[in-house]
């Protein structure tokens, strides 16, 4: 198995660079790729990272990034391929439960577009889209895959959600509680409606 630790896309946001006047990008909800979401309980309605098009990310810390084509487009196929690979669990947003001792886990949520068609081919209007939570995990934790009780006949997490989840924990590096950049953040959650 490869991990999210030696995955080709690991260090996207270290490879990132800033935006110089932050405060000047507006997000728009045509541009939206994917948005993973977090939740904990210190931090109900957390938030790690959306992407939009054109090679932008907005961290949990509220700084807009500028990534390379390379790594914003694996980021985007990535997600699409978690909404086509990952089985429906048939629990309450497609949770994915990892196998803790202890209860009370951090969840992470990918949203997606939902449409039969592809989220990422620019065939959507940003009326058309709907974001839905396409995957859940609870209980993330680098390489830790069993889960609680199979699903679809699978013992581990799978892979590719994995993957994801780890890498797109990467949007969190530097947070503190009180500390993100507020202005950016509320413009990212006037983009997500009532998802966030």
């Amino acid at each position: 198995m490869s991990s999210s630790q030696s995955h080709p896309l690991k260090g996207w946001h270290a490879r990132s660079t800033p935006h110089d006047f932050p405060h000047d990008y507006s997000p728009t909800r045509d541009a939206l790729k994917f948005i993973l979401l977090y939740n904990a309980p210190v931090e109900q309605e957390g938030f790690t990272v959306a992407l939009f098009a054109p090679n932008i990310a907005i961290d949990a810390v509220g700084s807009v990034r500028f990534l390379s084509s390379g790594d914003f487009t694996g980021l985007v196929n990535m997600a699409e391929r978690v909404r086509i690979e990952v089985p429906e669990t048939g629990t309450f947003r497609n949770t994915w439960v990892l196998d803790h001792k202890r209860t009370s886990q951090s969840i992470d949520r990918v949203l997606l577009f939902s449409s039969s068609d592809s989220p990422y081919t620019g065939s959507l209007s940003a009326e058309d889209a709907e974001l839905v939570n396409i995957a859940s995990v609870q209980g993330y934790q680098g390489d830790l895959r069993r889960l609680k009780r199979p699903v679809a006949g699978l013992e581990v997490l799978p892979e590719v959600l994995g993957e994801f989840v780890g890498l797109g924990r990467e949007g969190r590096e530097g947070w503190k509680s009180g500390e993100e950049d507020r202005v950016v953040l509320g413009k990212v959650r006037e983009v997500l409606g009532n998802v966030w």
